[in-house]
């Protein structure tokens, strides 16, 4: 099974999955396995991310010890952070929303919001929201009113043009910690080809401190909850396969399958989804019907998609060769053509934007002082 170098939860952590979403003696054997493998002071951080939701799980299960205390203040806590953080972030958001800017919540605010009921069993570690891609400096001048600060890798407080075509999301942080990841694509592999538009036709309403909002359909909230969780470094490691039956089972949702496979198609993430559903249907007993996991894995995958998926799903060093390829593929995912002749004529523009460079011609001089920071003795790029 998966190890530490890929997106996979270790065997111990699935004990811990298995515990919080099967039912009946499955679920206490999962807890009686993982309680005797853990070292209580030493639980990783991805496992401690759910330990809300096993809390609320335990009494169904038949768990009556000591350690059910404990959990229910971890819930606790987890309640106290998400409504600090929720009720912060709405502020903001009654700004944004005054000023006639649209806002579409993403990620674990809106499963928060649209699933969970209780904001003590999914732990946020920020407000995702997405916006117009036009209103995202807008959006951004009026959140700093409200003392929220872009976080950005130079000394660039506004997002360059060349910023906003080729990334998908900053973040904003206050000083007390609390963040704001201002999105102006549903996720990163929707920035093209009209994708974000085919999310917000069918998103609906909810609400967020009063104020009006809207979140994806539950069968693109699937699709993103997988997508978003099947990959390396994911914050949502471990909460994605219980967030994907919080929508799963949620009393008011039926799940689009034809959907489903259509935006995994469009997206290029076939693999991912794949890949996700079997791990939810075969490790967690998920109701994935098997003419959906059939019909995904006849769909044909380009030498591309499989480097893709391996670079989404295991470590890999950051040289040379492999910092290109993901480049290559960040290319790839941008263009409406996966055409490899086009893709060649237009990757020199790509990476312009990349490096947020003001001119083409600045290309290869800015590449060769990389290559040479990168030698021995070189300064550290």
């Amino acid at each position: 099974m998966p190890t530490a170098a890929t997106c996979w939860p270790s065997p111990l952590q699935e004990l811990l999955l298995q515990a919080t979403l099967l039912e009946g003696d499955a679920a206490r054997q999962a807890w009686e396995q993982w309680r005797a493998g853990v070292d209580l002071d030493r639980i990783d951080p991805h496992s401690h991310s759910i330990l809300a939701p096993l809390s609320a799980r335990l009494g169904a299960i038949g768990v009556d010890e000591p350690i059910a205390a404990l959990l229910k203040g971890v819930r606790r806590q987890a309640w106290t952070a998400n409504q600090r953080l929720l009720k912060s972030a709405a502020t903001a958001l009654r700004v944004l929303d005054a000023a006639g800017i649209p806002l579409l919540l993403l990620k674990g605010t809106a499963l928060v919001v649209g699933y969970y009921g209780d904001p003590g069993l999914r732990p946020l570690a920020a407000v995702n929201v997405m916006i117009p891609v036009e209103r995202v400096r807008d959006a951004i001048a009026l959140a700093e009113k409200q003392a929220w600060t872009p976080v950005r890798h130079d000394a660039r407080r506004t997002p360059t043009d060349s910023f906003l075509r080729v990334r998908s999301a900053i973040e904003l942080r206050r000083r007390d910690g609390m963040r704001l990841m201002l999105h102006w694509h549903v996720m990163p592999e929707a920035a093209r080809d009209g994708l974000d538009e085919a999310f917000l036709r069918s998103a609906r309403t909810a609400e967020l401190s009063g104020l009006a909002v809207r979140i994806l359909a539950p069968t693109d909230q699937l699709l993103h909850v997988m997508v978003d969780g099947v990959r390396l470094g994911a914050e949502s490691m471990l909460c994605w396969p219980i967030d994907a039956l919080a929508v799963m089972r949620s009393p008011e949702t039926r799940i689009d399958w034809v959907r489903l496979i259509t935006m995994a198609q469009r997206l290029r993430v076939v693999l991912s989804v794949s890949a996700a559903l079997i791990y939810l249907r075969d490790r967690l007993a998920a109701p994935i019907p098997a003419e959906v996991v059939a019909q995904l894995s006849t769909l044909p995958a380009t030498r591309a998609d499989r480097l893709d998926y391996r670079f989404r799903t295991t470590a890999h060093d950051y040289g040379a060769v492999n910092m290109t390829r993901r480049l290559w593929l960040w290319h790839r995912r941008l263009s409406d053509s996966p055409d490899t002749i086009s893709l060649l004529g237009s990757f020199p523009r790509f990476l312009q934007h990349y490096y947020e460079l003001d001119s083409l011609r600045r290309l290869p001089t800015h590449l060769a002082a990389r290559v040479l920071r990168r030698l021995p003795g070189g300064q550290s790029s």
